[in-house]
């Protein structure tokens, strides 16, 4: 206890390392300590060597010297001690400060080194390792000479294993000229127990790109205190990248994979070690294997084939299908491909959170995730979650899923119509609305004539205009039947398949039209009993009739300044053979037109109409506008007209 150790102060600025070194006379270092991230303000040399050893009497030289990243180094004026155990009559010293008999080949043992004045004649000694309290755990005795080192292994007397603690030794020496000397080494500790060291990391992929997703890789770290900790990153070569120390405890880090002087590191594969070893030599590592930089580009692409579709077709292009592209399929954790209307809400979702592969393609048959069947406007969302933390979104061009037919709506003005050049309603104004998620393929509209033939159509490719003027003529050039309906079929498909049919019937004003100097209503719409000229009452042909009456009696009453020459007309049937046809157009036809004329006569003056304006006329089959022998228009020739005459 009286300069059993040199001390030295000691300040410098704060470097990544500062080594000390002490050296003897010949400038061989005996000693050297390490310092990271700081030099401690003081250093205490026991006089020992690395080894343990006491180091010889003699001179001593101490300085510190540091290199910083850049490559500058530096080193401190130097202190010279002088190491003098001459005059010891009686001492012992120990090599270590701690030590852990565990076995494990690293400072399994303590030596204890009695130090005594050179020619000293000893008569005996008795040596002791005792514990915290006094006790002695284990002793060595004799006379004569004193060992030159002792080797201690942590087991007591009776061989059992001394527990963990503080120990110390201590000698007593008698001369053989009587003195007896004591002394006592200073404390050592005996530690079994190794450093704890815990450290764990959420991902071990990451990729430093900037995209604030896993940029950096995060330990958590946690320990035991000791006096200093060590971590580092090293390649899959081996070489070190950077490195980490730590004092007392360890702190959690985040790697941005750059190296120790900011370089950004290449991908591949890392490790991360950390390690402790006590003074005593017990060593804790652990370390995170595979550690992965990843910054590889993750594109992805996404088509659709169909610009439409409609699932309810069992013909046509009733599903969709998505073609997917990754160019990248290292490191997926999970992909998603959502189906996102206009209004942003998500209908269908197909994913794999266990990632067994990304399919190339993907059909959707249209059904939500409930089972039903939303029809709008859609785009794809796929997306791709990479264990490295990249999240590429990318969305499809949009698509339309339309599972219905085309709404149309048809608008005829004005009701009815009169195309007799009047200028008074002479044309037919229809008007066309169709409504349809997907563009219209192709429209027609059918016009038929009274017995259900075709009369006119009108027909075109993609949506049809929003109006269609109608003069009342077919194809021919044949202009409407006065007072008839003429029933209408349109139809429109879209590109899909869905179609739709609207029906709906055109009545046709009475009509005065103008033959050469005179004007004339052709009536084929009256309908009698056959063979009778007595009107058919019978359900809607009653109606019918009076409907066209009243309408003729007005017309009439707008001509008051004319006369009317009511001309009954029919259809000879036995056209084919010429005696047949005049005896029937003498007994029959004559007669049957003329009374029809009288009764129509009649039922105008029940209206209104003066008396003295209306004439009759039987023609019988003489004056057919159509041949006889065109059996599908030959109704056209039994027919009442009106002429007007000033």
């Amino acid at each position: 206890n009286n300069k059993d150790v040199a001390r030295f102060t000691q300040t410098g600025s704060i470097e990544d390392e500062w080594i000390g070194i002490i050296e003897d006379a010949s400038g061989k270092p005996v000693k050297t300590y390490s310092w990271k991230n700081g030099l401690a303000g003081s250093l205490v040399w026991d006089g020992r060597r690395d080894n343990g050893d006491i180091a010889a009497d003699g001179e001593y030289k101490y300085y510190i010297t540091s290199k910083d990243k850049a490559g500058n180094s530096s080193q401190s004026n130097i202190v010279t001690v002088q190491l003098d155990n001459s005059d010891t009559e009686a001492a012992i010293s120990v090599n270590l400060d701690a030590f852990s008999p565990n076995r494990d080949g690293v400072k399994d043992l303590i030596e204890l080194q009695p130090i005594i004045k050179e020619g000293s004649r000893i008569a005996s000694y008795e040596i002791s390792v005792d514990n915290k309290n006094g006790n002695t755990i284990k002793s060595w005795s004799g006379n004569g000479s004193i060992p030159g080192n002792l080797k201690w292994d942590g087991k007591s007397d009776s061989g059992t294993p001394a527990e963990d603690g503080i120990y110390s030794t201590s000698i007593t020496i008698e001369f053989v000229n009587g003195n007896i000397r004591n002394a006592g080494s200073r404390e050592f500790v005996l530690d079994t127990i190794s450093p704890e060291i815990n450290i764990e990391a959420p991902y071990v992929v990451f990729s430093p790109d900037g995209d604030r997703k896993k940029d950096v890789l995060s330990i958590s770290q946690s320990s035991s205190n000791e006096e200093e900790f060590y971590g580092y990153i090293r390649d899959g070569k081996g070489n070190a990248v950077r490195s980490w120390f730590w004092s007392n405890r360890l702190e959690s880090i985040e790697w941005d994979g750059s190296d120790e002087s900011g370089n950004k590191s290449p991908d591949g594969n890392y490790k991360y070690v950390v390690q402790s070893e006590d003074a005593a030599g017990n060593k804790t590592v652990k370390e995170i294997s595979r550690v992965t930089i990843d910054t590889a580009d993750t594109p992805v692409f996404i088509t659709v084939k169909n610009n439409a579709f409609a699932p309810s077709l069992s013909n046509g292009i009733n599903s969709q299908v998505f073609s997917l592209i990754v160019s990248n399929r290292t490191g997926i954790d999970s992909w998603k491909l959502e189906m996102k209307l206009s209004n942003g809400s998500v209908i269908k979702t197909f994913e794999d959170e266990d990632f067994s592969g990304i399919p190339t393609t993907i059909t959707w048959d249209g059904e939500s995730d409930s089972g039903s069947i939303v029809e709008g406007e859609y785009s794809a969302l796929f997306s791709l979650q990479y264990n490295k933390g990249n999240n590429p979104v990318i969305e499809s061009t949009p698509f339309v899923l339309d599972n219905s037919a085309p709404d149309v709506r048809l608008l005829m003005q004005p009701d009815p119509f009169s195309p007799d050049d009047d200028n008074v309603d002479d044309e037919l104004n229809i008007s066309i609305a169709v409504d349809d998620l997907s563009p219209i393929k192709d429209w027609s509209m059918v016009i038929y004539d009274p017995k259900g033939r075709e009369f006119i159509s009108f027909k075109g490719r993609g949506r049809p205009s929003e109006k269609i003027i109608w003069d009342g003529r077919s194809m021919k050039g044949e202009l409407v039947q006065s007072a008839e309906d003429y029933t209408y079929t349109f139809s429109v498909s879209d590109i899909l398949g869905n179609s739709q049919t609207a029906d709906g019937v055109i009545p046709v004003d009475v009509l005065v039209v103008r033959d050469g100097d005179r004007f004339k209503i052709q009536i084929s719409s009256i309908t009698f009993k056959p063979d009778s000229a007595e009107y058919n009452d019978t359900g809607d042909l009653k109606e019918k009739n009076e409907k066209i009456l009243s309408r003729i009696a007005e017309i009439l009453k707008k001509y008051s300044s004319y006369g009317i020459l009511i001309e009954g007309n029919a259809a000879s049937t036995k056209f084919y053979n010429q005696k047949l046809a005049e005896k029937e157009e003498i007994e029959e036809l004559q007669p049957l037109s003329l009374q029809r004329a009288e009764t129509v006569r009649n039922s105008l003056i029940s209206l209104g109409v003066s008396r003295g304006r209306l004439d009759v006329i039987g023609k019988g089959g003489t004056n057919p506008v159509v041949p006889h022998s065109d059996l599908e228009n030959a109704w056209k020739n039994r027919r009442v007209e009106f002429i007007l005459r000033k």
